[in-house]
């Protein structure tokens, strides 16, 4: 499924193509970070939801919906990187109605990470976040405090965040991982969180939480809905049997 989303939107599923941002990297690199987290036992595919911050055109978050069958959300502040994310949502959800594969549980939506309360309900965050200015970092510190997720994905160390005032963290492990467009090599590192908030969900998060609860997704800034009830019930049958 994962072939089927990176082909949905011109991309080769190991190194990409010149369709990107800077900032993005290779899709087998992705797959590397997020294989390792089940190997870590972080992920339980079927259940674990996934958070990006910053996602550009949308793709670890596409990845991550196709990879597990779970819930990903991507929020990105940038107008025209949104709209390129719908962009690929509505791309592979052609090429799913025509090929008849399942569709991934994806939702993006365009906001201010300042604009942000809480990351609950999500179990992990990943950001692609080096190029956050120092403010935007203490944001994110901030949220990841106030919040009950317990996964984060992140390109700064563990040192950068205690500066900006994280606590109860600790890297549990890194991966390697290659830029696209420039070809660098970036540490990725992967911290546990302790925390635990009973902040209410976010309402700019309220409707995709809901929407996958009851086995839905809309695609968001369009007047398509997309109906995926079937497909959704589905995964979590699979996910609920393999247990």
């Amino acid at each position: 499924m994962v072939s089927a989303v990176y082909n949905s939107i011109g991309q080769n599923l190991i190194n990409g193509s010149h369709t990107c941002c800077y900032g993005e990297c290779q899709p087998g690199s992705i797959q590397s970070a997020f294989v390792y987290l089940v190997k870590m036992s972080l992920v339980i595919p079927g259940k674990t939801t996934m958070l990006e911050l910053g996602a550009g055109m949308g793709k670890p978050t596409l990845h991550w919906g196709a990879l597990f069958n779970s819930l990903a959300v991507g929020v990105e502040y940038d107008n025209n990187l949104f709209l390129s994310s719908l962009s690929n949502l509505k791309k592979v959800y052609k090429k799913a109605r025509k090929e008849n594969f399942p569709l991934p549980p994806v939702r993006f939506l365009e906001a201010n990470i300042f604009g942000i309360k809480s990351l609950n309900p999500f179990d992990v965050v990943y950001s692609f976040d080096s190029l956050f200015e120092f403010d935007l970092v203490g944001k994110v510190a901030q949220l990841l405090n106030n919040s009950s997720c317990s996964v984060f994905l992140s390109f700064r160390n563990i040192n950068e965040w205690l500066g900006h005032g994280l606590r109860n963290v600790v890297k549990v492990g890194q991966v390697q991982m290659t830029m696209t467009v420039s070809k660098e090599k970036r540490m990725c590192y992967i911290y546990r969180l302790r925390n635990s908030s009973e902040a209410a969900i976010d309402n700019i998060f309220r409707g995709a939480i809901e929407a996958y609860n009851k086995g839905k997704d809309v695609l968001t800034g369009e007047n398509e809905c997309i109906n995926v009830v079937e497909q959704c019930t589905s995964m979590k049958t699979r996910s609920q049997k393999k247990k």
